[in-house]
This record gives C-alpha cells, structure tokens and sequence, in this order.
C-alpha cells in the first residue's frame, strides 16, 4: 500500500516582489544506490525508499500554505496527486480523468484538466552560489539552445490540452542571472522562491509567463527540505506581480554522486556536476511543461512524466571521445539524459522521437515469436551471447517508411539471467537493454523501438545472457 506523504506547501511574501506558489509538483528523486547496472541501465525508481514524511515549507505571515489548485470535479473518492519532493500524496478533491481514453490500462499517464505550457518554453538560469570558474556556466546554456528541436525534447510533443494542442518541440534559452549566496548556503523552499523574485525584481531576468526559472546551486549550498536525501531536483508554480510562471531548483549533483547521479563520475563534457545536474534539469523541465499546476499529465500514483523514467537511459548509450558515456547529442555536446514517458503506443520510456513523425495505432500483431518453427520471424531461440537481426518493414501493416515501433518485448524461457537489447541495424548498440530478465521467468516490457532507415525496418537484438532466451515481440503502432 503506498504510503501517504505530507505535501510541500510553498507560499510567501518577499521584501520588494511577492512569489505566491500556487501548485506543488513531483521532484526528480534520488538515483538507486547501485548507478548504472552492470547491463547499462539503471534501475527505475521514483521513490526514495525513505519512510519519513516530507516536511512542509514555511508559509509567510498573512500566505497560507498552498497546494495543488481545487478540483474542477473531483475523482469519486479521491486520487494520488503529485507533490513536490519525490511522491504522491493523496487528495480527497484530486481532479478527474477527464477523458475515458486516458487511462492507465492505455498509455499509463492521465490527463486531468489543467493546464499544459504551449508555445516556446523559454528557459532561465539562476547561478545560485560560487560559480567561479565553472565551466558550467558554459555547458548548461548550450543545454538549453539546442534541446528545442532535439528528437529528445520531441518527446513532449505526445502531450494534449483538453482542446487537443500539443506541445511544441521549441525551446529557447533567455540568459543567466547570478547570484552570490544572497540566502546564504542553507536554503528552504521559501528562500529558493526569493532568489527567483530577486532575479526578476532587480531585472537580471524578465518577468516571463512562458519561462521556466532554474535555480542551480554550487556544490556548498544545500536545499534543506530534502536535496539529497528526498529529491536532487523539484518544480512549482508562483505567482509573481499576477504573471503565473515556473521555476525549479536543481543543485549541483557533486554533492551527492551517489545519490543524484545515474553514473557517479560520468563527464561526458568534463564536469561532473554540469553533467549531472542536465539529466535532473531534463527531468524537470519535461514535468514542467507536461503538468505545470500539478493538475494535468500524472499517473495514479501521482508520477510526472520524468519519475515515470527516472535513472533509465535507453539502449542508444555510446561512448564519448572522452571515455565517458551518453545517449543524447545537442549542438556539439553529448549528455547523458534520463528518458521520459511517451504518451502514445501504450506508454514506454524514450530518450527521443523522430522529427516530424506522427503515431499511427496498428492492431496489436505477433512481428516476432521464437517459439514458432524456424524463419525469419520465428525459431529457433536466442543462444547465448547471439546477435540476430529481423527485418520487420511490410508485416503486420508496418510501412517501409516507419521510423520507429510501439511494441511490447516479452522473454520466454530463458536459461539464465541477463537481458536483450534491441536497436537499428545501421546504428551502434548503446551496450544497454531494452528487457531485463532472470532465470526460468517470462518478463514483458514496453518500448518505442527504432527501425532501420533504409526501408527495411531491421532491427539487431543481442542476447545478453550465458543461456537461450525465447523472444516475443509484439507491434501497436508505428510512427513516421
């Protein structure tokens, strides 16, 4: 039974600017304590496993504390909402589904009512701390210029409003404030809203209803509602001169490796931090413009976009000229970027969809059975440390123009423990897996696969295990 926690109340009045909070939303949580595992993925976790409540900010005199926004119609007996430190808490007066077709049963993630941000999302830094130095302050700008228009941001795009607008895969990043320890080294909620009202009160940044405000903290600082401990990053919603906007906190993962990095020690642009704290930013900024109030895209349980995926990377990993690892190329950077969920095909975690693509649902079809005598889609089974390609363009209504697959990945029978990864055959393995699997036990998973480009539609799957593994593969949609 998923235990309730106490939601952070964030609201208060500042000396020059009132910044009202008006929605609380999920946070990244902390990375499993294992990293990456030994198959390249990390496991997925949106929990912290911590049984204590988390605490609620302090609200100023005369600004109760706010939640979620009420309900417009509220689900009959209540539901688990987001909040905003790593879990769900649950609302008597949480909003409804408010339609039938989103449900978990179809993409895992429902649409409840609110708001959605359309248009350009504009992005802020806010460097909290001492940043002297810091090649950071580089690498994170040209993290923002180059996510709009990125098959990784394009991810978004799969989300609605209740009037059927999408997201647009547009980003653009509107400059850098810095900020030298005006709240001291021990920040609470209520002092990282007060950076951001200094930041736009004196200036440095506009007042923008389309930003999404950073507050990024050096390594020294600490955010003592939970950074660490509960969450590595976390989101909301303020009130500022009656101009709603977003802002988010992420701090510098050098303070904690272990706890809010995938890969402790992993640089692919030199920086531990920077490169860290890309892949919690990516998380929030993906939840940000999916569920801004906290009262739009969310699972039951009160999962965002991000926890859905948290600490999970994809088997499109490859190596870097420094030796590190990555899954994400933006301008002339790599990054290695947690996935988000796709809200088309059933729902899987995705680290980018093709540009200009469109999803067309199939009726669900067998592509691939190993089971079945041997073919070219059939038997016989995986063997041990095998490299197998299938052409799958022209079965099961599957154009030669599709770019990529919904599909469900189960294991049969397998021998021993190990996993399977599937990729394009004219692309490089990332070395990581698409399933996870453990001796004698058939696992099903979901996935948005990439095809081949060349008409094909081939694909290579490695069997990563000592043993034979059956392999089942079924198709529900496509995109191109």
């Amino acid at each position: 039974m998923k235990k309730q926690y106490l939601a952070a109340a964030r609201g208060a009045l500042y000396a020059g600017a009132c910044l009202l909070a008006i929605a609380t939303a999920r946070a990244a949580t902390v990375a499993p304590a294992s990293g990456v595992t030994a198959s390249g993925v990390a496991a997925s976790s949106s929990s912290t496993g911590k049984a204590a409540a988390v605490p609620a900010a302090p609200s100023a005199p005369g600004f109760p504390g706010t939640g979620a926004p009420a309900a417009t119609g509220a689900q009959p007996g209540g539901a688990w909402v987001p909040d905003g430190k790593g879990h769900g808490v649950f609302r008597p007066d949480a909003p409804r589904i408010l339609r039938p077709g989103d449900t978990v049963a179809d993409n895992g993630i429902s649409y409840h009512g609110g708001p959605i941000m359309l248009g350009t999302t504009h992005v802020y830094f806010i460097f909290y701390g001492n940043w002297t130095g810091d090649t950071a302050t580089t690498i994170l700008p040209d993290w923002a210029k180059y996510l709009g228009g990125s098959d990784r941001y394009n991810v978004n795009t799969t989300y609605t409003d209740g009037s059927n607008h999408s997201i647009s895969n547009s980003v653009t990043y509107g400059g850098a404030a810095f900020d030298n320890y005006s709240q001291g080294t021990m920040l609470d909620d209520t002092a990282v809203a007060a950076v951001v009202s200094t930041a736009i009160g004196t200036n440095a940044l506009p007042l923008d209803h389309n930003g999404v405000y950073f507050v990024l903290t050096s390594a020294d600082v600490n955010e003592t509602t939970g950074f660490c401990t509960t969450y590595c990053g976390w989101h909301t919603a303020g009130l500022l001169s009656n101009v709603v906007i977003q802002y988010a906190f992420v701090g510098n993962t050098l303070a904690c490796p272990n706890s809010c990095e995938g890969a402790p020690g992993n640089d692919p642009n030199g920086n531990e931090g920077a490169d860290g704290m890309a892949s919690i930013m990516a998380h929030e900024l993906d939840e940000t413009v999916t569920d801004p109030q906290a009262d739009a895209w969310y699972d039951s349980s009160g999962n965002e976009v991000g926890d859905l995926c948290s600490y999970t990377y994809g088997s499109s990993i490859y190596t870097t000229a420094n030796g590190s690892i990555a899954n994400v190329h933006l301008g002339a950077r790599d990054f290695l970027l947690q996935e988000e969920w796709i809200n088309a095909g059933g729902g899987s975690c995705s680290n980018g969809l093709p540009q200009l693509t469109r999803f067309f649902s199939v009726t669900p079809c067998r592509l691939i059975d190993t089971r079945n005598p041997p073919g070219p889609t059939g038997g016989p089974s995986l063997l041990a440390s095998q490299t197998r390609t299938f052409a799958l363009a022209g079965a099961c209504g599957i154009p030669a123009t599709a770019k990529a697959l919904s599909v469900n990945v189960t294991t049969v029978a397998p021998a021993s423990a190990g996993f399977l990864t599937l990729y394009p055959t004219d692309q490089q393995t990332g070395g990581t897996s698409t399933i996870n699997f453990s001796a004698g036990r058939t696992l099903a998973n979901n996935a948005v696969l990439r095809l081949s480009g060349e008409g094909s539609g081939s694909i290579n799957v490695v069997n990563g295990s000592g043993g034979t593994v059956h392999l089942v593969l079924d198709v529900n949609g496509y995109f191109q």
